[in-house]
């Protein structure tokens, strides 16, 4: 697990750090079925939906035809591992705020 999430769950204490993990396990996208999705239906932007940006992934499924998209998500799934440590770690952040929200 990335150390930015770790030191967040720190900060919290007992059941707050229990619904830390118990929503963040539920949204963290994996590494390994971004990259798959990535080479395998990148064209038709498998992963851009997989990490909700649906925008994204309508203007790859318009454009499959062309091969570009298909081109371009090879690019990205190799750099799939910071992608979705990003996003990750953004979701930890969220999820933090959430609970900060609700303990005030």
């Amino acid at each position: 697990m990335d150390l930015a999430i770790v030191a967040l769950q720190k900060e919290l204490e007992g059941e707050e750090r229990t619904a830390f993990q118990f929503k963040f396990e539920q949204r963290k996208k994996s590494v390994g079925v971004y990259a798959l999705l990535a080479v395998f239906l990148g064209g038709f932007g498998a992963h851009k939906f997989y990490m909700g940006q649906l925008g994204i992934g309508i203007i790859y499924l318009i454009l499959c035809w062309t091969f570009i998209p298909s081109v371009i998500a090879l690019i990205e799934a190799l750099f799939s591992g910071g992608t979705v440590d990003f996003h990750n770690r953004k979701i930890g952040q969220d999820i933090y705020q959430e609970i900060l929200m609700i303990r005030n």
